[in-house]
C-alpha cells in the first residue's frame, strides 16, 4: 500500500498438483474497496471460466462505514464469546442505522441471535424468532444472499427439528453459492444430525481449509469428531478454537467431556472448572465428581444448575442425569427440553451420554417422537 493505492496479488492454484494456474496484480485506488472486490472477483471468474447465473459475482454495495462496521461485528460473533455476541450486536444494528438495506448485515445479526438463542443466552424462542425476522429482512433486501438461507437452515434444525426444510434451505444457498463457507458448515451440521459423521467431517474439513482463521469452523469440525469417537482429532480441533477464540463458550467444556471419556477425571476436572460460562462448567462438574465419586459435589453442581439453567439446559441436564444413571428422571428432564424447544435434541441419536437409555424401552419410542429414530434417519 503506498498512499491512497494498494496492491493485491491474487493466484489461483491447483489444489491437488500444487500447480500455479494464473496470477494477477492489482493497483488500485482504494477508495472504492466493493469496485475493487467486483474487478477481481470478475477476472477470477473469466480465468475459471464458469458458468454463472450471472455474468460475475456482485456485491451489494452499501456506505464504507457500514461495511466496516459490518466486518468488526461478524469479527467479534466469530469469537463465540459472550461479550463477542454483545458487542457483534451493537456493531451491526449500528451498520443497519447507515443503511437499513444492508442484507449482510441483516444475515450477521439472524446468525448472532440464533447464536445467543443455542446456548441459553437469550430465550430460545425469542432468540429464534428475531434470528427468522433478521434472515427475512436479509433476503427481502437481497434474494439471492446465500448466507440468509443458512440461517433459515439453521433454524430450521435447531429450532424446528426440521431436517427436510434445513436441506431445503440449504439447497437454496449452495445453488447460488457452492462453497459459501457459512453454508457447508451448515450443512456439516445436517449430516452430523443424521449421524452420517465421516461425511460431516469431509465436509467440516473442507470448511476449516477454506477458512483457517475462523474459530467456528474448528469448533465444528470439534464436535463431529467428538461425535465421532475421534478423541484425538477432536482435541487438537477444540485447542486450535482456543488458540483463535480463548474465551469461546463451550470449547473447555468438550475437552473435558473428553477427558472424561478417556478416562482421565482429574484432567477434566481441571479444564472443565476453566469453562468461562456457567451453565456448561456446571454440567461438567455433574458428570465430573460423578464419576469420581464425589456425590455431594455432584448433586451440589447438579441443583446449582437446575436452579439457574432449568429451561436454557433442559436436554444438558438430561444427559448428565443419563449418565449418573437416573434414567426415570433423565426422560422427565427430556420431556422439559421438547417443551422448552431445547435446540440440544438435535443432537440426541448421537450423543454418547445418553449411552445409559439406549436399552430402555423408552428410548427408541422417544426418539420416534422426535423424527430421530434409525430409521427416520436413514
Amino acid at each position: 500500500m503506498s498512499g491512497n493505492r494498494v496492491r493485491i496479488t491474487t493466484q489461483l492454484i491447483q489444489a491437488d498438483e500444487g500447480f500455479n494456474i494464473w496470477s494477477a496484480s492489482f493497483d488500485l485506488e482504494l477508495g472504492d474497496v466493493f469496485a475493487i472486490q467486483e474487478q477481481i472477483a470478475a477476472d477470477v471468474v473469466n480465468q475459471l471460466k464458469v458458468q454463472l447465473l450471472d455474468e460475475v459475482p456482485r456485491l451489494q454495495e452499501t456506505e464504507p462505514a457500514a461495511y466496516t462496521l459490518f466486518l468488526q461485528g461478524r469479527h467479534q460473533a466469530r469469537l463465540g464469546t459472550t461479550e463477542g455476541f454483545d458487542q457483534a450486536g451493537v456493531l451491526l444494528r449500528q451498520a443497519l442505522d447507515i443503511d437499513p438495506s444492508y442484507a449482510r448485515a441483516w444475515s450477521e445479526l439472524a446468525r448472532i441471535y440464533g447464536n445467543q438463542a443455542g446456548v441459553g443466552l437469550i430465550p430460545s424462542a425469542e432468540g429464534y424468532r428475531l434470528s427468522r425476522e433478521a434472515a427475512g429482512k436479509a433476503l427481502a433486501h437481497d434474494p439471492r444472499l446465500a448466507s440468509a438461507h443458512g440461517r433459515l437452515a439453521w433454524i430450521a434444525m435447531f429450532h424446528e427439528r426440521d431436517l427436510d426444510q434445513a436441506a431445503r434451505h440449504l439447497q437454496q444457498g449452495l445453488e447460488i453459492d457452492p462453497v459459501n463457507n457459512d453454508l457447508l458448515r451448515n450443512a456439516a451440521t445436517l449430516v452430523k444430525y443424521l449421524g452420517r459423521l465421516d461425511e460431516a467431517i469431509e465436509i467440516g474439513s473442507f470448511a476449516v481449509v477454506r477458512d483457517p482463521l475462523n474459530p467456528t469452523g474448528f469448533s465444528n469440525l470439534g464436535f463431529a469428531y467428538y461425535y465421532a469417537g475421534r478423541t484425538e482429532e477432536a482435541l487438537a480441533c477444540f485447542r486450535k478454537t482456543l488458540e483463535l477464540s480463548p474465551g469461546r463458550i463451550a470449547v473447555r467444556y468438550y475437552i473435558g467431556a473428553l477427558e472424561l471419556a478417556a478416562g482421565n477425571t482429574q484432567g477434566a476436572l481441571e479444564i472443565s472448572q476453566q469453562e468461562p460460562f456457567e451453565l456448561f462448567r456446571l454440567v461438567g462438574l455433574v458428570m465430573i465428581h460423578h464419576a469420581m465419586g464425589n456425590i455431594q459435589e455432584s448433586d451440589a453442581a447438579l441443583a446449582q444448575l437446575m436452579e439457574n439453567f432449568a429451561q436454557d439446559a433442559a436436554y444438558n441436564i438430561a444427559y448428565a442425569l443419563a449418565f449418573r444413571g437416573e434414567a426415570d428422571l433423565a426422560f422427565d428432564w427430556l420431556e422439559k427440553a421438547v417443551e422448552y424447544g431445547d435446540a440440544g435434541l438435535g443432537d440426541i441419536a448421537i450423543e454418547p451420554r445418553f449411552r445409559n437409555l439406549h436399552g430402555d424401552p423408552r428410548w427408541l419410542p422417544f426418539l420416534h417422537k422426535l423424527g430421530k429414530s434409525p430409521e427416520q434417519l436413514t
